[in-house]
């Protein structure tokens, strides 16, 4: 890759850049990604009435979102497609 490229890729999105470099930004998907497998057990499993357990399935669904939303901005500072895909 020249040169330039690589710094043109930098300029892009420096304020979503700078959130994902963040230092809490991995423990907070992590902890994401936990509460997402939780919820998905007690939906298996039926540890709650059916009132909650649609509150769950709604809860699960934002965080699924949010998870998504962080892969499509990991894509956007991305320098290539290819490097997207060998990084996540």
């Amino acid at each position: 890759m020249s040169e330039s490229f690589k710094l043109q890729t930098k300029k892009r999105y420096p304020r979503i850049r700078s959130l994902i470099s963040h230092p809490s930004y991995p423990f907070l998907i992590i902890s994401l990604v936990l509460f997402s497998v939780i919820g998905l057990l007690a939906e298996v499993f039926h540890f709650f009435d059916q009132k909650l357990l649609q509150d769950l399935i709604v809860v699960n669904d934002g965080i699924t979102l949010v998870l998504i939303i962080d892969l499509v901005l990991r894509w956007l500072i991305s320098p290539s497609n290819k490097v997207f895909l060998s990084r996540n």
